[in-house]
């Protein structure tokens, strides 16, 4: 929890209270700024650390529009004469975000609340990263299968777009359970994480740490990317991820992907396991610090709207990515 709730529960700080060097710059202690606004600064050292464990989240989520559609290029898209357009497997993934965002927070979360589990923000988005590893997981196996169907019946010349294809004898439907894994996981993960920025954050910087919790998926881009270059030049006699992957070794890449998010997964239990939630209460004192010129019943009334305000940003963040 941030030291300004600290100060809120113990009822006294005293000028020897320096356990930062931020510390220093409050008024209390000879410095140039409000003590309230100190600590909101120094709230942000226990809130950072959260959203970069996210970042190889993002990176896997992705290769869903990336290298799952090279992977569904080169698989069997006609049904009937039909050929299906490969990006159209990412249906799936916004018909179980439709599905869930409604089903968990109308019906599950509830339920889990009355028999006294308690499902926290934390916990969701830890959850949707199981998802995210399990996604390329499915992706790995689908690889695996579909080259070795190529080594064994040989491969389907497949003209998308002027481009012939080598593909294998596998439906592209195989992906299915990859799309879907990765759009329940951002139903957890995504969601949930816009709600702790807003939530968690100081009132006042609540704009500047839901941005920081956006920056999280244009890093976890550029990571992907740097990681395609690092693996290349680490196999440059046998590239994992050449411009033909029926060259390479895709399934290998999945797997690397899924290894680095359990790795992530394991620092984010330790900081899961070790943060400490600003209850609203809390909240509410904290605000009284800096808002003392405001009527008790405005600062209450800030804080509700505060409350609701962080759902409400999350879902509707998702149904612009739908």
């Amino acid at each position: 929890m941030c030291e300004s709730v600290k100060r809120v529960r113990s009822k006294s700080v005293t000028s020897s209270d320096v356990d930062s060097y931020l510390d220093r710059a409050k008024e209390q202690n000879g410095g140039s700024f409000a003590d309230v606004h100190v600590e909101e600064v120094k709230s942000l050292g226990r809130i950072v650390p959260v959203f970069l464990t996210i970042i190889p989240y993002w990176t896997i989520y992705v290769q869903m529009s990336s290298v799952y559609f090279l992977q569904g290029e080169r698989m069997l898209l006609t049904i009937g004469g039909f050929m299906i357009p490969v990006s159209s497997l990412n249906l799936f993934n916004i018909i179980i975000i439709l599905i869930l965002i409604p089903l968990m927070d109308r019906l599950v979360y509830p339920c889990l609340a009355n028999l006294g589990l308690n499902f926290t923000q934390l916990r969701r988005i830890g959850f949707g990263m199981i998802l995210a590893s399990l996604s390329v997981v499915a992706a790995a196996i689908v690889e695996v299968c579909r080259k070795q169907d190529l080594r064994t019946n040989g491969g389907i010349p497949q003209d998308i777009s002027g481009t012939v294809y080598n593909s294998s004898s596998i439906s592209v439907f195989a992906q299915i359970p990859q799309f879907t894994l990765i759009g329940a996981s951002e139903v957890f993960t995504s969601i949930t994480g816009l709600e702790f920025a807003y939530s968690q954050s100081p009132p006042s910087m609540q704009g500047v740490v839901m941005g920081m919790f956006l920056l999280t998926t244009g890093l976890g881009s550029y990571l992907g990317s740097l990681l395609v270059v690092i693996v290349n030049a680490a196999s440059h006699d046998d590239p994992w991820l050449p411009d033909e992957i029926n060259d390479g070794y895709v399934e290998r890449f999945f797997i690397l992907l899924a290894v680095l998010m359990i790795l992530d997964f394991i620092v984010f239990v330790i900081l899961a396991w070790r943060y400490k939630y600003v209850e609203r209460e809390e909240v509410l004192q904290v605000l009284q610090l800096d808002t003392s010129h405001k009527k008790p019943q405005e600062t209450e009334n800030s804080v509700q709207s505060q409350t609701q305000q962080a759902g409400e940003i999350g879902r509707a963040s998702c149904r612009e990515r739908v």
